[in-house]
């Protein structure tokens, strides 16, 4: 009797109430100590519950918040995430849009696949929303609902010219992929494939000390008048494979005057389908998936997939918003104000990141990415001949002083702790060397972290431009709401939904691979959305130096380590899944 009554009695411990505490604890002892029969304490236990939990108006604490699980649907959502047939599939989508790179309300060719997937995945969805968005729904159609975002538009960036994804630009219709073989007593041996970057040649890189130095020894060691000498033990040459983008599958394998066929294919086919993806290369010049959204897309139709599997699990409803025009910072506002965010209790979205190994993920509560806006400011003056500057007003001169003034706004009027950023980034004025003109122009940037400190930054932006301008008898208009970048507002994560998502996260990697991440001076347009409904925002590592994973995002150079397609797909759904689940079980617990 007395084990059933410790056993029972730490379910009251989670309600933070001394009187109900105190009560429960007494009676639990006096009624053990009159040896009450054992069903009678417990129906006595149970019937007291319900009316002092709504006299009292208790909840628990949420402080202590954990997911709730049904472990086999977690094993289930990690199962179908890292099964190889959905991985592949994932990755077939992600160079489809890869290679197919548009930019900001022309992603009709990207919303086309997304609605392909869904529809053989027999899922609904609405669209176009905001002209080329996608919002698919899964789950029981009724409250709770839950949201997922990805973006999915691609930036006017060229790709770099030898490099993407391990590409060097070959003959047209092929490419070509450094192969690095060893040398043993003359003959090469095949022990890896080295991707390298524009930045990182042959003739700068590491190993090929090693490659100059022996070739120097084999010519001093030459057998023969114009003839190079046999190769060393120990040397390092360099073959190139030529491709076939259809197969991916080496040719031959060709140095300069040698010839040498390829006897390995297999073992070569192996490894190039492991560190090179020939055939992925953006097919449209100017444009480039240059921020991982192929990758953000795939990874949520992953999550579709797995989330269809599983929809009668399912305790409300998923909506998955595929947005465009985040490159902007537009997009989500638009969908906003087409009603995506109708009846919704909570979004999350993921953005990979090349600053965290694959296989980790980072996130922090509160504020995480700042607020950006943009400035332009005309200052006009009078224009006239350089040579009599006394009869003109020159704005190039109030123009230097107010660059001058802005950048000591932070350094002079900031809290060194609270961390703000003026940058201009653009100058115009003029047309010739001998003419003051009659005006010219500023154009920047401002971030923070808190939205009190952003709009006091962006006043106070207002006020040193037109301040400064007016010392040098000009006048100054400047314009916020005018540029191709709105303003964004900081991200500022939910704090019990940050704590969702880091439970859900350690789940999926491992507590040792949930990091607590700093803040950044980057922005995103999700912001929007945590402006109307909690959420959280989550950085997703794919930071792979052999896969060649290296580059930030807006580099002509940026790849993806296609392994971070399954983690993002599972961290998806079970937030989805898990946070339903939760929703669910508390306004249960709350009616009743």
């Amino acid at each position: 009797m007395q084990v059933l009554l410790y056993l029972t009695y730490p379910l009251w411990r989670v309600y933070k109430n001394i009187t109900f505490e105190f009560l429960i604890h007494q009676s639990i002892f006096k009624l053990s100590a009159m040896e009450v029969p054992r069903p009678f304490l417990i129906v006595f236990l149970i019937s007291i519950a319900n009316p002092f939990c709504s006299c009292l108006s208790l909840q628990p604490s949420l402080n202590s918040f954990t997911p709730y699980w049904n472990s086999s649907v977690k094993d289930h959502i990690t199962g179908v995430a890292n099964d190889p047939f959905t991985v592949n599939w994932m990755k077939r989508i992600r160079r489809e849009i890869h290679e197919n790179p548009e930019l900001a309300y022309e992603e009709f060719a990207t919303s086309a696949v997304i609605r392909r997937e869904l529809e053989e995945l027999g899922v609904g969805y609405r669209w176009p929303v905001a002209r080329t968005g996608v919002v698919a729904t899964i789950g029981s159609g009724s409250p709770p609902f839950v949201a997922l975002r990805a973006d999915m538009d691609a930036l006017p960036i060229q790709v770099g010219r030898d490099v993407e994804e391990g590409r060097e630009g070959g003959r047209q219709g092929q490419g070509q992929a450094h192969l690095w073989v060893e040398v043993n007593g003359g003959a090469p041996l095949w022990p890896r494939l080295l991707p390298f970057g524009p930045d990182s040649p042959p003739l700068s890189s590491p190993s090929s000390l090693l490659v100059m130095s022996k070739r120097k020894e084999r010519e001093r060691k030459r057998e023969g008048k114009g003839r190079e000498g046999r190769l060393l033990t120990g040397e390092r040459c360099e073959w190139r494979p030529v491709m076939t983008p259809a197969k991916c599958q080496p040719v031959s394998l060709g140095g300069r005057e040698r010839q040498m066929k390829c006897s390995l294919v297999s073992f070569m086919l192996a490894i190039c389908r492991k560190w090179w993806n020939g055939s992925i290369r953006a097919k449209v010049d100017g444009k480039m998936h240059a921020c991982g959204h192929d990758a953000h897309v795939a990874m949520l139709l992953g999550a579709a997939k797995i989330l269809q599997e599983i929809r009668d699990e399912l305790q409300g409803t998923v909506v998955l918003i595929f947005q465009p025009a985040e490159e902007r910072g537009v997009g989500a506002k638009d969908m906003i104000q087409e009603g995506v965010l109708e009846n919704i209790e909570a979004i999350f979205g993921i953005h990979t990141v090349h600053g965290y190994p694959t296989g980790t993920v980072a996130a922090r509560s509160g504020e995480f990415l700042a607020g950006c806006g943009g400035f332009r400011a005309k200052i006009s003056g009078k224009g006239g001949h350089a040579a009599s500057p006394q009869h003109s007003i020159d704005p190039i001169l109030a123009v230097s002083t107010s660059v001058i003034s802005l950048q000591n706004i932070v350094s002079r009027e900031i809290d060194p702790l609270d961390s703000q950023v003026v940058s201009v980034a653009m100058i115009h004025g003029g047309t010739t060397f001998n003419v003051i003109p009659d005006a010219a122009t500023i154009t920047g940037t401002f971030r923070a972290f808190s939205k009190k400190s952003f709009y006091a930054l962006r006043e106070r932006i207002e006020e040193v431009v037109k301040a400064q301008a007016a010392v040098h008898r000009c006048s100054a208009e400047i314009d916020f709401a005018g540029m191709e970048q709105p303003t964004i507002p900081p991200t500022i994560n939910d704090e019990r939904i940050y704590e969702h998502v880091r439970q859900v996260s350690i789940e999926i990697v491992g507590e040792e691979n949930t990091k607590r991440s700093p803040s950044f001076m980057g922005s995103e347009d999700f912001a929007f959305y945590l402006d109307k409904v909690p959420g959280s925002f989550l950085l997703v590592g794919m930071r792979n130096e052999r896969a060649g994973s290296i580059y930030p995002p807006h580099s002509p150079y940026f790849s993806i380590d296609e392994e971070v397609l399954p983690i993002g797909a599972a961290i998806h759904a079970a937030f989805a899944y898990s946070y339903l689940s939760n929703s669910t079980k508390n306004s249960s617990f709350h009616s009743s």
